[in-house]
């Protein structure tokens, strides 16, 4: 199948998901861990 051949297979859980509440998903996640990264705090700390 597919899924075997992929060198990298990403998860948001069991649901499945619109394509484009994906991206936003996905685009808010790494906004999150690159300020994080960059030494902005947590918002919820």
């Amino acid at each position: 199948s597919l899924r075997d051949q992929a060198e990298l297979v990403m998860s948001f859980g069991l649901l499945t998901w619109p394509h484009q509440l994906v991206r936003v998903m996905l685009g808010e996640q790494l906004y999150r861990a690159a300020t994080i990264l960059s030494g902005h705090p947590y918002h919820r700390s």
